[in-house]
């Protein structure tokens, strides 16, 4: 029991010690809280992915850059699938989030052209 109870201590100081050199560390907001990290999945119709990017970058990306509560939003094609596309969005808290779906006009003509 002894060796079972060094041994442990020995793994969890390496890993403090390790978290410690990696300088990782909390993401926080300027006002000290957890900012809200959304992981979205958009899949088009067949084929029309590079259409709905071009709408995206009309209609989302300009005004995402103006949204005050918006940190960041980051997007990729899966290399499997190259009708999905993986967006990461950092908003500064829920309301932020929601403000951000509400003036989001590219959703209603992404829909309207059938593209998703």
């Amino acid at each position: 029991m002894k060796k079972k109870n060094i041994f442990l201590g020995i793994v969890l100081g390496g890993l403090l010690v390790m978290n410690n050199m990696a300088g990782a560390y909390s993401v926080r907001t300027p006002d000290g809280k957890m900012p809200l990290v959304h992981w979205a999945v958009l899949v088009s119709q067949p084929g029309r992915l590079p259409e709905m990017q071009v709408l995206a970058g009309k209609y989302v990306a300009p005004y995402a850059g103006k949204e005050e509560g918006t940190y960041a939003l980051y997007g990729g094609t899966d290399k499997a699938d190259p009708d999905v596309m993986r967006l990461l969005e950092v908003y500064r808290d829920k309301a932020a989030y929601e403000q951000h779906l509400r003036i989001r006009l590219s959703q209603c003509i992404l829909r309207q052209d059938g593209l998703y």
